[in-house]
């Protein structure tokens, strides 16, 4: 993960939340829906039999990204080799949000000490900090609403990197190209073409009637394997209360426990449960349930990763199933 900021005097600037501005206005690119190539900015994998490469692309952070910045870091706290078992406290001023909203201008930047990766990249760019300029800041939502404390998003290898001219468009464009998708979600995916959609939408709409047909549901949908995410992504934005608030899903052979036991609470929650169980990536994870911006947040990065599934699929000819190369390194 490639780090890089300037260490600078925090500035007393206002606690007002900061909004980013509609990137979708201005595409040099020219990538985006209805175009000939990709539907992301970020390119298509070259490999038909990888999906997703993750890690490596932008559209990947962009997408798990709950808010982007371009900051300047106080990296003080990073002097010394040791620290005890506790998050490191790295305070940024925010100079500009390119995504989403933050709680205001002067905030933190946690990372934990044993994350080696993380670590050495900080170290690495808290070196040259002086010659480097601001930080562009690929962050998820803090634990608590009204928390000024931030964290890198795990999933991307430049969670923190250099905010020249160049990234931040190139952000920017990746950005316009995933509201834009978003936008044309209905026109991009017909329900009825999607495998499965007679027997996985039947499942999903009987998942409220009682807790035996919740279960026979549950059921049909894990019998249909991977095949089925697609139509549960379509089906995912649901908020009918569920009448079993549990489900316990097994993990496969060699795994440390023989089941994942969670606490869904509406049927996006299970939903979510039953997608990320076949494709493993973790987009928010409501499973046990959580606030309406976690569960429209999930819904969207669900429905953009099913509009590029379906471009890599129309593009390769055949069903592909998502690789997640490097995810769990």
């Amino acid at each position: 993960m490639k780090r890089l900021a300037l260490l600078l005097p925090l500035l007393a600037l206002a606690a007002a939340p900061v909004r980013a501005e509609d990137p979708a206005t201005n595409d040099p690119v020219g990538v985006g829906i209805g175009a000939p190539g990709p539907v992301f900015g970020e390119g298509v994998t070259p490999d038909p039999n990888l999906m997703f490469v993750w890690e490596e692309a932008l559209w990947v952070g962009v997408l798990y990204s709950a808010s982007i910045a371009v900051a300047d870091i106080d990296f003080s706290a990073l002097a010394g080799d040791s620290h005890e078992r506790k998050y490191i406290e790295l305070p940024f001023v925010v100079r500009d949000c390119l995504k989403g909203s933050l709680p205001g201008t002067n905030l933190v930047l946690k990372v934990w000490p044993e994350d080696q990766k993380e670590m050495k990249a900080l170290h690495a760019y808290s070196s040259t900090a002086s010659t480097n300029g601001s930080a562009l800041l690929f962050l998820v939502r803090p634990f608590e609403e009204s928390s000024r404390e931030c964290f890198l998003v795990s999933e991307y290898r430049y969670a923190i990197r250099r905010a020249d001219e160049k990234s931040i468009a190139e952000t920017k464009r990746e950005i316009g190209a995933q509201l834009r998708a978003l936008e044309a979600f209905d026109r991009l995916v017909s329900p009825e073409s999607l495998p499965h959609w007679s027997a996985v939408s039947n499942a999903v709409a009987e998942l409220t009637i009682d807790a035996d047909h919740q279960s026979r549901s549950v059921d049909a949908i894990l019998d249909l394997g991977i095949e089925a995410v697609p139509a549960l992504i379509a089906l995912m934005d649901d908020r009918r209360e569920l009448p079993v608030k549990s489900i316990s899903l097994e993990n496969s052979p060699g795994h440390w426990e023989a089941c994942r036991h969670y606490g869904p609470q509406t049927v996006v929650d299970l939903v979510d449960a039953l997608a990320d169980h076949f494709v493993k990536i973790g987009l928010v994870s409501v499973m046990n349930g959580g606030t309406e911006q976690n569960r429209r947040q999930a819904v969207v990065r669900w429905k953009l990763l099913l509009i590029r599934w379906l471009e890599e699929n129309r593009t390769s000819g055949k069903f592909l199933k998502p690789v997640l190369v490097g995810r769990f390194d």
